[in-house]
């Protein structure tokens, strides 16, 4: 049964998501190159806000569950954008990340890192003003799907390409309380769409 319907974008609607706290707004982004905000308790055609900030389609948003009140948001115009929630008419950050950011994800505990999952550009771990401090490029195929593995590394073994399993040492790091930043080893997955690659590797 539908609680609250909206004709959210005058294009295809690529992404939308929750406030992290804020069960009553809702964000979403489309190929009108148009990111919005959405307050279930008004109607529908009256949005909180709308940013042309954008020069390509927006196709992903994530409220940050450990940092109040920042937004981010991918586009295929090749830029990660930082946002905040209280003052959203322009960007607080905007970072370049070739192939156009189709994911991000933000790390389990390590308040300063950031997945992306960037499409032609294979994919990238930031920190939290933008900079990249790994990348993994071994997929030929546009990647689309990124996440992180929200256990300590060490419960990660990784079977190798015919020389054995490898298991991931922990250190201090991979037991830091959440928001806190850390040492240890992080593991990531990647998938990438033509050659239906999935790919697990050490970010």
């Amino acid at each position: 049964m539908p609680l609250w319907t909206a004709t959210c974008h005058s294009y295809e609607a690529w992404t939308c998501g929750f406030h992290h706290r804020n069960g009553n707004l809702v964000y979403s982004g489309g190929d009108d190159l148009l990111f919005r905000c959405h307050d279930v308790r008004q109607k529908p055609d009256q949005a909180v806000f709308t940013s042309r900030a954008h020069e390509a389609g927006v196709t992903c948003v994530q409220s940050d569950p450990l940092q109040e009140d920042t937004l981010r948001t991918g586009s295929y115009d090749e830029h990660l954008y930082t946002w905040d929630a209280r003052a959203p008419r322009r960007p607080l950050e905007r970072t370049r990340l070739d192939g156009g950011v189709w994911r991000i994800k933000r790390h389990p505990r390590l308040v300063d890192r950031l997945l992306t999952a960037c499409m032609y550009g294979g994919s990238h771990v930031t920190d939290a003003r933008g900079a990249t401090v790994a990348s993994f490029r071994r997929h030929a195929s546009i990647v689309y799907g990124a996440d992180w593995c929200r256990l300590p590394a060490a419960a990660v073994a990784v079977e190798g390409d015919g020389d054995g399993t490898h298991r991931l040492e922990a250190d201090q790091g991979d037991q830091c309380d959440e928001g806190t930043r850390g040492s240890g080893p992080s593991v990531a997955v990647t998938c990438s769409f033509y050659d239906n690659l999935l790919c697990v590797w050490e970010a």
